[in-house]
């Protein structure tokens, strides 16, 4: 998986650079050293603008790593992060995740006929919706069998979760099972660049009526590091009252594979898919 577990700040002429590494701390310092040079150059050139780009495509997320999760053989099978806003990411090595939003109506959007005439028209509409993308999902199990999907609600549409073998990101099938149901091609993009797979575990802060994390890491200091410990007591309360994901009964007839049972556990707990809160 492409995340990195060092991170160090420097700076070179008053320009910042960010450094990773896989292997130790002096290394990603190095690192951050050699971007502050390079930023320090593209910065006074006048090429910062093209500069960035592929920067941005192929670097490691910039992501602490809360826990790791390993085999019997000590293969790292899934890291816990904290993403960009806050919220709580698993990234899976070879269990397949796949999300697919299902956008609002217009008249969702508007809530128009919710005023005028009830919700019952936009529930039937969601429930058009949810019902097409888990008939793909049932085509596609039926084609590819055995398969099995676990299937899950979220806020903003489903998200399945194959548990029959393990997956490779760049295997030509996963592509496929991505096109077939429908991912959203951002997503597609970064499990290719970072290599492995990822679900959110807790809500997105505003949806859980908190403000985003405000801060990045590696923090810049220890006033940063207090901003974000107190967001984060503040965020898990909140995150109290509302679930991430919904259960819902299962699409396939294949058995699961017995070295998910852990990471498959860990993502039903934290994203509480049988407590009936909201889902945020």
């Amino acid at each position: 998986m492409n995340i990195a577990p060092f991170w160090a700040r420097a700076e070179h002429d008053g320009v910042a650079g960010l450094g990773w590494s896989f292997h130790d701390g002096n290394d990603a310092l190095e690192n951050a050293r050699r971007r502050a040079r390079e930023n320090a150059l593209r910065l006074g050139s006048g090429g910062w603008e093209n500069g960035g780009t592929t920067y941005y495509s192929i670097r490691p997320l910039q992501e602490p790593i809360i826990r790791q999760f390993a085999n019997e053989s000590g293969d790292v099978t899934g890291l816990l992060t904290r993403n960009v806003y806050g919220a709580l990411v698993l990234n899976t090595a070879r269990m397949m995740f796949v999300d697919v939003d299902l956008p609002p109506s217009d008249n969702e959007r508007t809530g128009l006929f919710s005023a005028l005439f009830g919700k019952k028209k936009n529930e039937e509409k969601s429930d058009d919706r949810e019902n097409s993308a888990i008939a793909r999902a049932q085509k596609w199990a039926r084609e590819q069998a055995p398969w099995n999907w676990r299937v899950y609600r979220t806020k903003a549409g489903l998200r399945f979760l194959a548990t029959h073998r393990l997956f490779d990101v760049d295997e030509p099938i996963v592509a496929q099972t991505f096109e077939a149901l429908g991912a959203d091609p951002l997503y597609r993009k970064l499990c290719r660049a970072q290599k492995c797979f990822r679900a959110r575990l807790t809500p997105k802060p505003w949806r859980a009526g908190y403000h985003a994390l405000r801060v990045r890491w590696p923090f810049v200091d220890a006033s940063a590091q207090g901003a974000y410990d107190r967001w984060d007591n503040h965020y898990l309360q909140a995150c109290e009252r509302y679930a991430t994901c919904q259960a819902l009964p299962p699409v396939g007839a294949a058995q699961d594979e017995p070295s998910l049972r852990e990471l498959i556990a860990f993502h039903d707990a934290v994203t509480r898919i049988n407590s009936e809160l909201p889902l945020a």
